[in-house]
């Protein structure tokens, strides 16, 4: 891939000018690709007036703003490296940061309200929508595709987040592979309601569409009661989700109007688990396909997709390779592993990042931490994280096992369940299940779960509470989680 991502944005901007782009669900405005190739480069403006240059480090609060996507695109095509974060980032994430990558300015969402004190060496500006400044400096589009384009730190769900670069040829390798295997085109109308600093909304609410001239919708936040009167109104085709979602959705039907959803081609799902009841109940109720895929920030976003054919895609599996990637199976001593063999999964391909080490043939592979099996159609399915694998008395147990178990009695309520400290058994198994339903029959329950489990994998105690706390997109606090279990400040609790 000859081409930056400096290069590739202006190049898609002249290439689709006069088409829809974006627009904004408060401002209701529209903005064709010239239009935001505008705010581009009065965004370019603004940077090199607060004294930032080539290869600088920035942080961006990077919320669901025309206004933060420009500045963000701004910083690509003038080679400054924005390192992407939640504009709900605490203090001391901000301090592990800064330590890490000394960036030489802090852009902050001005809807955070937060206070902010100027250091000696890091100012801290505003992210405004720049409508007036004069366009007076000349952009350089060069660059190598090796280079970095921007910086991640992972959410950091089972300890300290980790740092993830990702490359030029990282990004374009990614969006052409996940363009294709999605099959977008300029006819494709997304809606984009998860948060742009998430790669998941980044890659599949944006930047496919911006690849294919195709439209997108932008919203600030995800709003259950008019989600589906959205679609109807502006005859969207795609919208990424989560499974948190899905069970909002699925808890307020009445916010449902059969026909509202005729425009999907399909609603796509990543992030967390998939419980096979969970999807069926989703399908159902709606009509419409679920596209369950899967990813990881160290492989820029996507790895798997199911088919985009319903008729052929294997229930529970998270799809096959795109185009991009290639996955293997390995033993623990690195073997390749047989059809259906569980082993940890090794993910290859130029979206893989330079977190990562190379092999012997100088491609970028990935050791992605999980664990599960390609069948004989290659499709793959997913059996739970190595660090999350439970060690109970000699036993390696999967805690997605035991939540799909939970989930096929409850199928909307948000389930975790985590391996602890045991003087005796090594590790035990603890479940925590949401309380946002006014009745749980508990000993119902736990008959269910006995019916469907061994004895060796039954929960040792079921912690009920009013919300499972979540981090990123949808995924599960599994460090507050066990703080929450050692401090003892649980509200809920079933011996």
């Amino acid at each position: 891939m000859k081409i930056n991502v400096s290069n590739y944005i202006v190049s898609t901007c002249k290439k689709w000018s006069d088409y829809n782009f974006i627009s904004d669900e408060n401002s209701k405005e529209i903005y064709t690709y010239g239009k935001y190739f505008d705010k581009i480069e009065l965004s370019i403006n603004y940077l090199h007036d607060s004294g930032l240059n080539e290869n600088d480090f920035v942080v961006i609060e990077i919320d669901n703003s025309i206004a933060s996507l420009a500045l963000f695109m701004g910083m690509l095509v003038s080679h400054i490296i924005p390192i992407l974060v939640s504009p709900n980032i605490k203090a001391n994430e901000m301090k592990k940061i800064c330590a890490n990558s000394n960036p030489k300015a802090w852009f902050y969402s001005t809807m955070n309200k937060k206070v902010l004190k100027n250091t000696e060496d890091l100012k801290f500006i505003p992210i405004i929508d720049v409508e007036n400044a004069v366009n007076s400096y000349e952009t350089k589009y060069k660059s190598n595709c090796s280079n970095i384009a921007y910086i991640v730190y992972t959410s950091g769900t089972t300890g300290s987040p980790k740092r993830v670069e990702i490359s030029h040829e990282n990004m374009l390798s990614e969006i052409e592979s996940m363009a294709v295997s999605y099959n977008m085109t300029r006819n494709d109308r997304n809606m984009c309601i998860l948060p742009l600093y998430h790669a998941s909304s980044l890659y599949r609410s944006i930047l496919i569409t911006f690849h294919t001239g195709g439209w997108v919708k932008l919203y600030k936040e995800f709003s259950y009661e008019n989600f589906w009167s959205n679609i109807h109104s502006d005859k969207i085709t795609f919208v990424q989700i989560v499974p948190s979602i899905m069970k909002i959705l699925l808890a307020h039907k009445d916010c449902f109007s059969d026909g509202h959803q005729k425009s999907l081609r399909f609603v796509g799902s990543a992030s967390d688990l998939h419980p096979v009841e969970l999807v069926k109940d989703f399908e159902s109720s709606f009509d419409v396909y679920l596209l369950q895929s899967y990813g990881m920030t160290e492989a820029t976003c996507c790895i798997t997709l199911n088919p985009l054919n319903k008729k052929h895609r294997s229930m529970g599996s998270v799809g096959k390779p795109i185009s991009v990637n290639s996955i293997k199976i390995l033993d623990k001593n690195n073997n390749s592993l047989p059809v259906n063999k569980i082993g940890k999964i090794v993910v290859s391909g130029r979206n893989i990042t330079n977190h990562d080490i190379k092999d012997k043939n100088n491609s970028k592979e990935l050791d992605t931490g999980d664990t599960g099996y390609l069948d004989g159609k290659g499709f793959l399915w997913l059996v739970g994280r190595d660090e999350d694998i439970i060690k109970r008395a000699g036993y390696r147990i999967s805690p997605y096992e035991i939540e799909s178990a939970i989930l096929k009695i409850h199928p909307n309520f948000d389930v975790a369940v985590l391996g602890v400290e045991h003087d005796l058994l090594g590790q035990d198994i603890i479940a925590f299940v949401d309380k946002k339903l006014s009745v749980i029959c508990e000993r119902d329950l736990i008959k269910e779960l006995k019916f469907n489990l061994a004895s060796y994998k039954m929960p040792s105690e079921i912690i009920f509470l009013d919300d499972i706390p979540l981090i990123g997109v949808g995924k599960v606090d599994k460090v507050k989680l066990k703080e929450l279990y050692k401090s003892n400040k649980i509200r809920y609790k079933l011996p």
